[in-house]
């Protein structure tokens, strides 16, 4: 067993001293080695046990205000001297221990340098440096005067408005260093003057001698003149003599001249109802025909309408005569036709009786032995078309009816009709399709219908007559709407134009429904003569006058 103890010992270590044991082991005292320099690193050396004292280079401070950056050399601890400068030229400057740097002032008066170049004559005055300040301005009011310490005067150009002094400019303005404007223009906008500038006093405006040619600025005058100051010209005439334009003067362009479509005269007797287009008057050309197959008709420009008596071959609506011939203006009469279905004669038939394929129809020895009374007695009694003008209103007993009026629209829509017979039902489709007037030649309004038969779809006169009197259209047009019509609707009663298809020796044509529309452009046909001009009026409207 072995008990730690605490007697005395060496460990073999010259750098301790007073070694005993503890723990076990053998332990002494560091050796203190301390020269009290912060200067020197102090140690000691294990194999003689002596102190070791080696200079260094710490930072130190060696106690004196004047010095600065102290650090150790050689074992000793020194600074660099502390330097005294305020920068201040009007002061003493110097470092006193243990104060530290003094900066006593100069005497008042002593010469100085302030180190600005925008001073001068600088002289110390109660510790400081002052001196006058320089003068940098250059009089110019294009640069921006300014002074800088370190270099002097600086003059920077700038661009201000200012003046040139000079009244033949305007908008003066600065530009490199210098005042300038741009040149001012003296025109006073009259070409009777001669303008210029004079530096001092700005524009003149000069008078041109009296007659001197000028420009007045207006495109409505010409001979420009002179007079005074003042330019006057003689005033442009712009008339083309043109009805159907209007003249006017545009002071920028000049004469103008604008499309019309004001009434007017083409100096053409064969137009009517002249009027202004693109500039050029033109007119209607009217339509030269009387209605009289018996007068060849033109028209003349310088005299109008002319209508010449022929000799054509008419037919003076007589069925009973054949060769009828215009003379003096009118269709004469030819020579008695037998062959008109209306008298008995011995042969068959008469090949161009307008009765004549309905009956033979119905009694062929009509047309292939003799024309007898009782042919006669069909032809007038039968349902067969006389004049085959109006009857497609009635069943026949043939096919088409060789004229009928209403017989293309029907037969167009119901080839039946024209091919096979013209039965109940074509009659019907004459009056819905065909807009026949169902009635004795003339017009349906001019006479009774069929018993029964109510209205007749298309009577020129029916609309006016059936408003008052209902009847008429719903159950059967008798003798009292026909007296209506002709009395109180003015119907078409000649032909299926109404009187103003007939010339009339009196003026007006009594109520006809084209009289209000021609009187409107022609007051003479109702005002004095209902003439061959208001007929054709009449039919130019549109009115059925054949």
């Amino acid at each position: 067993m072995y008990v730690n103890n605490t007697l005395a010992c060496n460990d073999s270590n010259l750098c301790t001293t007073g070694d005993v044991c503890s723990a076990g082991k053998c332990v002494g005292k560091p050796v203190v080695c301390n020269d009290n320099n912060v200067c020197t690193d102090d140690s000691c050396d294990a194999k003689t046990g002596l102190c070791v004292y080696a200079p260094n280079t710490s930072p130190c401070n060696d106690g004196n205000v004047c010095t600065t950056g102290d650090v150790c050399s050689a074992g000793k601890c020194a600074g660099k001297p502390v330097v005294c400068d305020d920068k201040n030229p009007c002061t003493q400057d110097s470092c006193v221990s243990p104060a530290g740097c003094v900066y006593v002032n100069l005497p008042n008066g002593t010469k100085c340098d302030d180190g600005s170049l925008c001073s001068n004559n600088d002289q110390c005055l109660l510790g400081k440096c002052v001196g006058a300040a320089v003068n940098c301005n250059d009089n110019n009011v294009c640069t921006d005067d300014s002074c800088d310490p370190k270099t002097g005067c600086v003059y920077k150009n700038n661009t201000a408005l200012c003046n040139d002094s000079n009244a033949c400019t305007t908008g003066d303005v600065c530009a490199n260093g210098k005042c300038a404007g741009k040149p001012i223009v003296c025109d006073d906008k009259n070409s009777c003057t001669n303008d210029s500038c004079n530096p001092a006093t700005g524009c003149v405006y000069q008078a041109l001698p009296w007659g001197s040619k000028c420009d007045d600025g207006s495109a409505c005058t010409t001979g420009d003149q002179c007079l005074w100051t003042f330019c006057f010209g003689q005033s442009l005439n712009c008339n083309d003599n043109n009805v159907c334009t209007n003249d006017s003067c545009d002071p920028k362009t000049g004469c103008v001249y604008t499309n019309n479509t004001n009434a007017c005269d083409d100096a053409n007797a064969c137009t009517g109802a002249d009027k202004c287009a693109d500039g050029k008057c033109s007119g209607t050309p009217i339509k030269c025909d009387d209605l009289n197959p018996c007068t060849d008709d033109s028209c003349v420009p310088a005299t109008g309408c002319k209508f010449v008596n022929n000799t054509a071959p008419c037919d003076d609506g007589n069925s009973c005569t054949v060769g009828d011939a215009c003379s003096a203006g009118t269709c004469k009469a030819g020579t008695t036709n037998l062959c008109t279905g209306c008298s008995a004669q011995e042969k068959g038939g008469c090949n161009g009786c307008a009765c004549e394929k309905c009956v033979c129809a119905m009694d062929p020895t009509c047309c292939t032995v003799a024309w007898t009374a009782d042919c006669v007695a069909l032809c007038k009694n039968a349902s067969c078309p006389q004049t085959c003008q109006l009857n497609g209103c009635n069943t026949l007993p043939q096919k088409g009816c060789g004229g009928c009026a209403c017989e293309k629209a029907v037969c167009a829509a119901d080839p039946f009709c024209c091919n096979v017979a013209w039965d109940n039902i074509c009659a019907g489709e004459c009056k819905s399709i065909g807009n026949s007037v169902c009635g004795s030649p003339g017009g349906a309004g001019c006479a009774t219908s069929l018993a029964g038969e109510k209205g007749c779809g298309g009577c020129p006169c029916e609309k006016a007559v059936c408003a008052v009197d209902s009847f008429c259209c719903t159950t059967a047009w008798d003798a009292l709407c026909v007296s209506e019509c002709k009395n109180f609707c003015v119907a078409h009663c000649h032909k299926s134009g109404g009187q103003g298809c007939r010339v009339h020796a009196t003026k007006g044509c009594g109520g006809c429904p084209c009289e209000k529309e021609v009187c409107a452009n022609d007051a003479a046909c109702c005002n004095s003569q209902w003439d061959a001009f208001c007929v054709v009026a009449c039919a130019n409207l549109g009115y059925l006058c054949k």
